[in-house]
């Protein structure tokens, strides 16, 4: 099963939840990138401009579980996007708000403190 089927799959399982979070923490994951250079993986301690929006009132950054949510988030347009790994990524992010698969049906908000306590806790 991917990670993005472990996702839709969620519910309000707390448990389910926790373990999801964790084993995204180990994968890679996907976010528009306010960038002309094209398509790239980010490495620790690089820099980059992330794209935000507005969701639900609020501004998040948006990240992606697969290409094909990304996709289907930009109605197949083109844009340029980045990879990185989903640890590092929300340790970089942690004073933001994301919101993961934004345009899909499981769309799931994660607010900074949130986050903050997701990376404490997988470090234990």
């Amino acid at each position: 099963m991917t990670l993005e089927e472990k996702f839709e799959l969620l519910g309000d399982d707390v448990d389910k939840r926790k373990h999801f979070f964790y084993e995204m923490l180990l994968h890679d994951v996907y976010l528009l990138a306010n960038s002309t250079t094209g398509n790239t993986k980010i490495e620790t301690g690089e820099n980059l401009q992330v794209f935000s929006m507005i969701y639900e009132g609020l501004e998040f950054v948006p990240i992606f579980l697969s290409l094909d949510s990304l996709s289907n988030f930009l109605n197949e347009q083109s844009s340029p996007y980045v990879k990185a790994n989903a640890a590092d990524l929300l340790e970089t992010l942690k004073e933001r708000d994301v919101v993961i698969n934004p345009g899909s049906d499981h769309a799931l908000l994660l607010f900074s403190p949130e986050i903050i306590d997701l990376l404490k806790k997988s470090l234990n």
